[in-house]
């Protein structure tokens, strides 16, 4: 029996803050987290790419509201770190419960977080 190729969604996100920061450029992230799709073997269901928006308000930021969206598209929703994806943990529940829901699972690369473990 094939094992089941997964799609991940890959999200990435800079505010202002973070693009003065080493290592949190959106290049840097995207390079990281392709590299982590295919050392294991994941295809990528689409890129989502937040540039110069704050963690804390979901409704400003374009790329999330549509990757969430997208769902029927991916498999597993992959971020380099937790904070990339939500500074506030209430939104970050919230998303967790979205995502169970759908049954998608949430990978955090650099936290070692993958709800599908």
């Amino acid at each position: 029996m094939d094992a089941k190729i997964i799609k991940a969604a890959i999200y990435t996100r800079v505010s202002t803050e973070d693009q003065a920061k080493e290592g949190f450029s959106l290049d840097a992230q995207l390079d990281k987290l392709r590299s982590y799709c295919k050392a294991r073997d994941w295809e990528i269901g689409g890129e989502y790419i937040d540039d110069g928006y704050s963690g804390r308000y979901i409704k400003h930021r374009p790329a999330y509201n549509k990757m969430m969206q997208e769902m029927e598209k991916w498999d597993a929703l992959l971020v380099i770190k937790m904070d990339r994806i939500h500074r506030n943990s209430k939104n970050f529940m919230m998303m967790m419960e979205d995502l169970q829901k759908q049954g998608k699972e949430f990978v955090s690369m650099t936290e070692s977080l993958d709800t599908g473990t």
